[in-house]
């Protein structure tokens, strides 16, 4: 387990990438540690490549996002990304498309939206990722929890569609799921 240098009374959080904070030097980072009282924990000896120490536990860096695919929201058409492993900045101009990246990613933890963050001219939008888990166990166990297809080689496959004149559609490892089962899985 990594010790932090942060002060002893200061309880660590973990934040996810669907809010980005500013992180110096990087631009905006997919996560950023904050503390408690909001203030920012880098370069007080916390390593996020490495994880961190929360008060549930240990986070490991071994849960990864692969590959992100995103189709017709807001203003963006269509892009795709692959991620290596290791801390990932997303930085770029205003207007670059940076929180439209992070909204997809917000679609994918299951946030609540309306047929209005689909791009205009278009009949549908479509988010989609993989994400690598080296220990795939507690995750196959909510899946399983959730009547759902176990990871396979530690891959979790998530889409979302949210057409114009169809019910929206939520498919975990090529299987239709609630939006309530994708909210579950977005809080792992």
């Amino acid at each position: 387990m990594m010790e932090s240098q942060a002060p002893a009374n200061e309880k660590l959080v973990y934040r996810l990438p669907f809010r980005p904070a500013p992180c110096p030097g990087w631009g905006f980072a997919h996560f950023h540690l904050l503390g408690e009282n909001g203030q920012s924990l880098w370069g007080k000896g916390v390593d996020p490549r490495r994880g961190l120490e929360t008060p549930r536990g240990f986070v490991p860096s071994r849960r990864m996002l692969q590959s992100l695919r995103i189709r017709n929201l807001a203003l963006l058409d269509e892009v795709a990304l692959d991620f290596e492993a290791g801390f990932t900045a997303v930085t770029g101009e205003t207007g670059a498309g940076k929180s439209i990246l992070l909204g997809g990613l917000g679609l994918l933890a299951g946030e609540r939206a309306d047929k209005t963050v689909i791009r205009q001219g278009a009949d549908a939008c479509e988010v989609e990722a993989s994400l690598f888990f080296a220990e795939p166990n507690p995750v196959d166990v909510l899946l399983a929890e959730l009547d759902l297809p176990p990871c396979e080689d530690g891959v979790l496959i998530l889409k979302r569609s949210i057409a114009r004149e169809k019910a929206p559609k939520v498919t975990v490892n090529g299987s239709l799921a609630t939006l309530a089962a994708l909210q579950r899985l977005g809080e792992r």
